[in-house]
C-alpha cells in the first residue's frame, strides 16, 4: 500500500515543479547558470556564475545533487551556501563538490559516487551539470538507497514535459486571443 501512494505523491510533486518551470518558461522567465570547472573528483572546487535563477526579488537557491539512476550520481541533494545575488540578480560563488549530499523528498542521500550531478535552482529555471570523475560502478549511484525505480523517474519526466508542452501551448493561444 506504501509503494502505491509514495508514487503517487511523487507523481504530484514531478506536476507541480513541471508547472512552475513551465510558466517561467512560458513567461519568458529564464535565467543562465555555468559552473567551472565542469568535471573533476570529490573536492574539486568550482565557479558557480548565475543570473536571473530566482524569482524577482529573491535570493537564488541552489541545489547540488543527483538521481540515483545509472551514471546520474548518488540520488539526494545539498544546498550551495553563501548564494547572494546582486540587485541584477547576478551572483558568483565558490562551492567545494562534498563527499556526501542530503536526504531530497524519498531520496536518501549518501556518498557522493562517480556520475552526472546537476546544481538546479529553485524554482527550476537555472541547471548546469558537473560530472564526478572516475571508474563508474555498475549501478551508477545508489538505487538501492531509496531512489525511485528507472521506469518510475521516466514516466515522471514524461508527465512534466506533456504538462509543459500543454502549459505552453495554452498560454500562447490565450496570448493571442489577447493580441
Amino acid at each position: 500500500m506504501r509503494a502505491p501512494v509514495v508514487g503517487l505523491a511523487f507523481a504530484l510533486f514531478v506536476i507541480a515543479v513541471s508547472v512552475a518551470a513551465c510558466s517561467n518558461l512560458a513567461l519568458g522567465q529564464q535565467g543562465h547558470l555555468t559552473v567551472s570547472p565542469a568535471n573533476g573528483p570529490v573536492g574539486t572546487n568550482v565557479a558557480l556564475e548565475g543570473e536571473g535563477c530566482a524569482n524577482p526579488g529573491q535570493q537564488p537557491l541552489i541545489l547540488f545533487g543527483g538521481t540515483g539512476l545509472k551514471g546520474q550520481g548518488t540520488a539526494g541533494s545539498s544546498a550551495v551556501p553563501g548564494i547572494t545575488a546582486d540587485q541584477a540578480g547576478r551572483f558568483r560563488v565558490q562551492y567545494t563538490i562534498p563527499s556526501e549530499i542530503g536526504p531530497q523528498q524519498q531520496w536518501q542521500g549518501g556518498s557522493v559516487v562517480p556520475g552526472r550531478y546537476n546544481f538546479t535552482s529553485t524554482p527550476p529555471i537555472c541547471q548546469a551539470f558537473f560530472t564526478v570523475m572516475s571508474l563508474l560502478p555498475s549501478t551508477g549511484g545508489s538505487p538501492s538507497r531509496g531512489a525511485p525505480k528507472e521506469w518510475a523517474l521516466e514516466a515522471a519526466v514524461f508527465v512534466m514535459l506533456a504538462a509543459c508542452v500543454i502549459e505552453v501551448a495554452v498560454m500562447r493561444r490565450k496570448s493571442r486571443r489577447e493580441g
